[in-house]
């Protein structure tokens, strides 16, 4: 099912500062369910804890293949390693490389082994 599909267009206030949210869509659900509610592309992909499974793995390269923009960046955030599923940074990196159609790149790292967490950056070649 598609969950979530939230569009947000007001102005968020944080204290003394604001933060336009024009534009910022929010979606849950399915990857393979996702594209056809997605804009043909998009120059800023944001996810979190979402390469944990092989299988999802396909379906967010895919998704990035058909909407990230050229000169547009994607950033996940994910554990290096999720015990018991399989996928992880490595993989899905493995993945995004294959094809030598996208760029991966780890940006930052915890550092910490075993519970390590990644940011990946993924720009289109």
């Amino acid at each position: 099912s598609s969950g979530i599909n939230a569009e947000y267009g007001e102005t968020l206030k944080d204290g003394d500062c604001e933060k336009s949210t024009e534009g910022v869509r929010f979606i849950s659900g399915d990857w393979s369910d996702i594209s056809p509610l997605l804009r043909p592309s998009y120059d800023l992909i944001l996810s979190a804890e979402t390469i944990y499974s092989p299988a999802s793995q396909q379906k967010i390269y895919r998704l990035l293949l058909d909407h990230l923009e050229p000169g547009g960046v994607a950033y996940f955030a994910a554990k290096r390693h999720y015990f018991g599923v399989g996928g992880g940074v490595l993989d899905f990196c493995e993945l995004v490389r294959g094809e030598g159609r996208l760029r991966c790149e780890v940006v930052w790292s915890s550092g910490k082994e075993g519970l390590a967490r990644d940011i990946l950056r993924i720009t289109v070649v």
